[in-house]
């Protein structure tokens, strides 16, 4: 999935820490310390997401689920 500039993240996010450009969430990492997860709870495709442990990605509770019905065909 990937951002659709709704902008929720950044109104969620706080003072300057992120702000969408050429449609797209830029963050300020110099500002990281003032982060918390309240910026991925509400981004619908899940493109946002915040790293406790570096392997493993948490989405926000808003996030859709993708199922697919089948697998996709291989290419060749």
């Amino acid at each position: 999935m990937a951002c659709t500039a709704c902008g929720r993240c950044v109104v969620d996010a706080g003072p300057d820490l992120m702000r969408l450009e050429n449609n797209l969430a830029v963050i300020d990492y110099s500002l990281n310390e003032q982060s918390t997860r309240r910026a991925i709870e509400r981004c619908p495709t899940g493109a946002i997401v915040w790293y406790e442990n570096p392997n493993l990605p948490i989405k926000g509770a808003a996030a859709r689920v993708i199922l697919r019905q089948q697998s996709l065909p291989v290419l060749q």
